[in-house]
């Protein structure tokens, strides 16, 4: 905090002098959240960075701070729409009394919606059981579309293992009283091992490398072959 500006004429040359106090930390007294009917504060409170330094044995406690007090209603908002409030909304603020601050969380869920269909078209290689247990969805749950997004990657990953590198997934959520997900796979055309290009080593340690290799040109790509293929050249 600046307490006073001093401003020094000297000449053609000013100066400017700014002096500052040392400000005591604002103590976070209390965290209170209002408005959340079905997730309980217990299953909330660890969500947040700032928490009273009485909230449990292992934890410390923060100074306050509104830039993270913002980013704790954006993470309260995010983990209500993961549980499918997809239309959650928190309002954050705090009372300072002093060098006491009291954290206010004011929580409105919203409707609760639910997964009803999964339908899967596009698939090869992977069944319909498998790429639900991948993306983690299933009828009947909560619809989770903060971890679907994350775990379309994974999705992506899994293909890769049957040459598959330039798939490509699209979902949509039809979100009506319940959501029916549709997700559609492109797994593209094979991927094949044309050449394999050594550097770093002289010509004639060439065969040397080529051996430790668990695959050849022709070979359908294999991400794990590749992977184990390293980890032997570094041995």
């Amino acid at each position: 905090m600046i307490n006073y500006i001093r401003i020094v004429f000297f000449g053609y040359l000013t100066f400017v002098s700014i002096i500052l106090s040392q400000v005591d930390p604002i103590n976070i007294r209390s965290v209170n959240i209002s408005g959340n009917e079905l997730i309980k504060k217990k299953e909330l409170m660890p969500l947040l960075r700032q928490r009273p330094s009485n909230y449990s044995f292992t934890f410390k406690g923060t100074s306050f701070n509104n830039r993270l007090l913002k980013m704790d209603g954006l993470t309260l908002k995010n983990y209500f729409i993961s549980k499918g409030f997809l239309m959650a909304e928190v309002k954050e603020f705090a009372i300072i009394n002093g060098n006491n601050a009291d954290i206010y969380f004011e929580v409105i869920e919203g409707k609760q919606f639910f997964v009803s269909n999964v339908f899967i078209e596009g698939n090869v290689n992977l069944s319909k059981e498998k790429i639900q247990k991948i993306l983690n969805i299933y009828s009947g749950e909560p619809f989770n579309s903060v971890l679907l997004n994350e775990r379309v990657s994974s999705l992506q990953k899994e293909l890769e293992r049957y040459s598959k590198l330039f798939s490509i997934i699209e979902i949509e959520p039809i979100i009506e009283d319940s959501v029916d997900v549709n997700i559609s796979i492109s797994e593209g055309k094979d991927v094949f091992i044309n050449y394999t290009y050594i550097e770093g080593v002289d010509s004639s340690d060439n065969n040397f490398v080529k051996r430790e290799l668990l695959y050849k040109k022709g070979d359908s790509y294999n991400p794990k072959k590749v992977e184990k293929s390293k980890m032997r050249l570094k041995e």
